[in-house]
């Protein structure tokens, strides 16, 4: 978990400088928040790898917010007028 905490402040830390952060920024910090509050070391077994299985849905999912906010960002077309 120091790791992956260390990771995620980095990209936090990154993300604080940049436009339109609002999204991704709010999902690494809702991660790391549930990171500070999780007794990992009690945690074995079928709760660690469900615990584990939860902490890979949500990076892949500040991945997809990182995506959409920065490299998929789509202008909104021309309006008619």
């Amino acid at each position: 978990p120091r790791a992956v905490t260390y990771g995620l402040n980095s990209v936090r830390n990154n993300l604080r400088d940049l436009p339109r952060r609002e999204a991704p920024l709010a999902a690494v910090q809702a991660l790391l928040d549930d990171l500070r509050h999780t007794a990992v070391r009690e945690l074995s077994g079928a709760a660690l790898s469900a615990y584990l299985d939860t902490c890979q849905q949500r990076i892949s999912g500040i991945h997809q917010a990182v995506y959409a906010t920065y490299f998929d960002f789509r202008p909104e077309p021309p309006q008619p007028g």
